[in-house]
C-alpha cells in the first residue's frame, strides 16, 4: 500500500492517460501502425512483442492504460496462437496489421476468420525452406479482406539460383477466397510466383525486389495491368531480356509519379525494360547502381520528359558518385520536387577529392545526349575534364 502511494507521487504518474499512451505508441518498432519500413529485412516482430510485456510490467497503471488502448495492439503477430488471441481480444474493434508466417496452420486456433474486415494490412512471410512452393491453398485458409490496403508476401532466403525457371506471371494463384476491392499496396520480396486474385487496375504502389528470374515480356504484361501506378520500386529485380518481345510493345504509366531502380546486375535488361516504358512529363526515376559506372545510364536516353532538363550535377564523395539531370531552379541546384534524374554509384574505390560539379545547357537543348560523354568520368575526374560545354560551374 506504501509502495503503491509512493509510485502515484512520481512526475510520470502526473502524465495524463493521453500522452503516456502516445508514448507507449511510439515505443513499438512499428509506432503501431505500419508493420515495417525496410522491405529488406522485414518486421521485426520480436521486439514488437517484447516491447509490449515490458510495457504492461511495470506497473498496475502502466498496464490498465496500455490494455485500454486498442491501438496499442493492432499489430498483431500470428505465430504464437495464444498471443494472437490476445491481440484480437485487446485491439477491439480498431483496424488491424496482420504478420504471419507461412504455413498458416495456425490461424485455425485463432479468430482470425471473424476479423477479415478490420485487416489493413497482411504480411506474409515465407521461411527459406518454403521458398519454391506456390502455396494454392491460401484461399482456403485466409478470410475475405474487403478493407485491405496493403499486401506484402516476403521470402526470407538468398538470392535464386540463376537455373531456377522464370516467373510466370500467368496464371496466378489466388491469395483470398475474394479479391481485396481496397488494395492499393503490392509487395512482391524474393518470390518465384505471382499472386492472382489482385484487382491491379487500382494498384498506386508496386514493389518488386530480387526473386527468381522475370522475363521482360511477362513483366510488360503485368506492368500493362498497373495502369494506375504512382509508385514502383523494382530493387534488384532480374529481369531476363527474351527475343519474342514484340518490338512495338510498350506500357504507359500515366500516373507514376515516382520510378525507383536498384540495379546490382543483369543492367543491359533493364535498359531494354526502360526503353519500353512511356513515363508521364512529372515523373521522377531515380537509379541506385552498385559497382557500375555512367555508361550505364545510356539507356535512359530516348525518355521524353528529359526534353526540357538543362542540368547535370556531378556530386563526388569518398565512396559513391551521384549524377543528377533536371531543370535549374532558383535555389542554385537541380529541383529534386519535380521531375529528373537521379544516379548514385557506389564503389569500393575511393575518391581522393571530393567535390561538386554543375554543368548547365540551354532550356532548348536536350541533356541526355551528353550523358555517354560522362561514361569514362571517374570520381578522380576533375570538372573541366568532364568534356561537355558549360555555362556554369559552381567550386567543387
Amino acid at each position: 500500500m506504501l509502495r503503491s502511494e509512493m509510485n502515484k507521487r512520481r512526475p510520470i504518474h502526473k502524465l495524463p492517460a493521453e500522452i503516456l499512451g502516445s508514448i507507449f505508441q511510439n515505443t513499438l518498432p512499428s509506432n503501431g501502425f505500419d508493420l515495417c519500413d525496410s522491405y529488406k529485412e522485414g518486421p521485426r516482430m520480436y521486439s514488437e512483442r517484447h516491447m509490449r510485456i515490458l510495457i504492461t510490467q511495470v506497473c498496475g497503471r502502466w498496464r490498465a492504460i496500455a490494455f485500454g488502448m486498442a491501438t496499442f495492439w493492432r499489430v498483431i503477430d500470428m505465430t504464437t496462437a495464444q498471443w494472437a488471441r490476445a491481440c484480437f481480444e485487446r485491439s477491439q474493434g480498431a483496424q488491424i496489421n496482420v504478420f504471419a508466417r507461412y504455413p498458416l496452420y495456425n490461424t485455425v486456433e485463432t479468430p482470425l476468420g471473424t476479423h477479415g474486415t478490420r485487416i489493413r494490412e497482411l504480411f506474409i512471410e515465407i521461411p527459406r525452406e518454403h521458398q519454391c512452393v506456390v502455396p494454392t491453398e491460401l484461399p482456403a485458409i485466409l478470410p475475405p479482406v474487403p478493407n485491405l490496403e496493403c499486401l506484402t508476401l516476403f521470402t526470407r532466403s538468398d538470392s535464386w539460383p540463376y537455373t531456377h525457371p522464370s516467373i510466370d506471371s500467368t496464371p496466378r494463384p489466388r491469395v483470398f477466397p475474394s479479391p481485396p476491392l481496397r488494395l492499393t499496396k503490392l509487395v512482391l520480396n524474393n518470390l518465384c510466383w505471382i499472386p492472382g486474385g489482385i484487382p491491379l487496375g487500382q494498384l498506386t504502389h508496386l514493389h518488386l525486389s530480387e526473386g527468381t528470374k522475370f522475363r521482360l515480356q511477362s513483366l510488360l504484361t503485368f506492368l500493362d495491368q498497373c495502369g494506375s501506378l504512382e509508385k514502383l520500386i523494382l530493387a534488384n529485380a532480374n529481369i531476363v531480356d527474351s527475343p519474342d518481345v514484340p518490338g512495338s510493345l510498350s506500357v504507359g504509366l500515366p500516373r507514376l509519379q515516382l520510378l525507383t531502380l536498384g540495379v546490382a546486375y543483369a543492367r543491359y535488361s533493364l535498359g531494354c525494360f526502360l526503353r519500353r516504358l512511356v513515363l508521364p512529363p512529372t515523373a521522377t526515376v531515380r537509379m541506385f547502381v552498385i559497382g557500375g559506372t555512367l555508361g550505364d545510364v545510356a539507356s535512359l536516353q530516348p525518355l521524353p520528359f528529359t526534353a526540357d532538363f538543362d542540368t547535370i550535377v556531378v556530386e563526388r564523395s569518398h565512396q559513391s558518385f551521384t549524377v543528377q539531370a533536371g531543370v535549374w531552379s532558383s535555389t542554385g541546384c537541380c529541383s529534386t520536387g519535380g521531375p529528373g534524374l537521379f544516379f548514385q554509384f557506389h564503389s569500393k574505390r575511393t575518391s581522393p577529392s571530393p567535390g561538386r560539379t554543375v554543368i548547365s545547357r540551354q532550356t532548348s537543348s536536350h541533356i541526355c545526349p551528353a550523358l555517354p560523354s560522362f561514361a569514362s568520368w571517374n570520381p578522380k575526374t576533375r570538372r573541366a575534364d568532364a568534356g561537355l560545354p558549360r555555362s556554369s560551374c559552381a567550386p567543387p
